[in-house]
C-alpha cells in the first residue's frame, strides 16, 4: 500500500499481494512420503515446525495425500509441530518411540528438524534406515558424506535467492511494485 518493493520467498502470505517465490511444498512432501512408502514403510511420521506456515500447511497436505494414495491411515500422535528450540524438536522425536507402536520412518519438513533427527535417533541407539528411515527437505551439501546419505527434497535455495533478487530488482527499476506474478 505505501508503494514499497515486495518479494516473499519460501515462507509466504497468501494474503499478500506481492511477488512470491516457491517452491511447490505440497509436491515434494508427497514425494517424500511416497519414495518412503515405495520402499516398505508403513508407519510414517511428520515432524515439522509451526502451524500457521504455509510451508507447513503444504508439506502436511502432500504427507496426508500420499498416504491417502496408499491407504495408510494418518496416525495424529505421529504429526508432530515443534519450534526451532533443539530441546523442543529432541522431545518431538522422542515421543513419537514412546508408544507400543513406533514409526518405522519420519518425514521432517525442514533442514533443522532432519538434522536433529539424525542426533535424537543415534542417541537412542535408532539405526538409520534400518530401524528407522528419514527423508526431509534439504540442500544441505553435507547430506551426501552422512553414512547413510540421507534422502532428501533439494530446495534450489540459491536459486531461490535469485530469482527473488531479480523480481526486486525489476521492481525498484522499473519503479512497479507489482507486475505478473
Amino acid at each position: 500500500d505505501k508503494g514499497v518493493p515486495v518479494v516473499m520467498f519460501d515462507r509466504v502470505n497468501d494474503k499478500i499481494n506481492a511477488h512470491k517465490v516457491v517452491v511447490d511444498d505440497t509436491r515434494g512432501a508427497y514425494l517424500a512420503t511416497e519414495h518412503l512408502l515405495k520402499e516398505g514403510y508403513k508407519r510414517i511420521a511428520h515432524v515439522t515446525i509451526s502451524k500457521n506456515l504455509s510451508i507447513t500447511k503444504n508439506r502436511l497436505k502432500g504427507f496426508k495425500a500420499a498416504l491417502a494414495k496408499y491407504k495408510i491411515p494418518v496416525t495424529a500422535d505421529w504429526i508432530k509441530h515443534c519450534d526451532f528450540d533443539p530441546n523442543a524438536i529432541d522431545r518431538a522425536i522422542r515421543e513419537l518411540f514412546t508408544g507400543t507402536e513406533k514409526p518405522d520412518a519420519i518425514m521432517a519438513s525442514v533442514e533443522r528438524i532432519v538434522m536433529r533427527c539424525v542426533v535424537v535417533l543415534k542417541e537412542m541407539n535408532i539405526r538409520i534406515p534400518e530401524d528407522c528411515a528419514l527423508i526431509g527437505f534439504s540442500d544441505n551439501p553435507l547430506n551426501n558424506y552422512l553414512s547413510p546419505a540421507l534422502s532428501c527434497i533439494s530446495q534450489p535455495t540459491l536459486t531461490i535467492g535469485q530469482r527473488s533478487a531479480e523480481l526486486l530488482i525489476d521492481q525498484i527499476e522499473s519503479k512497479s511494485i507489482l507486475s505478473a506474478i
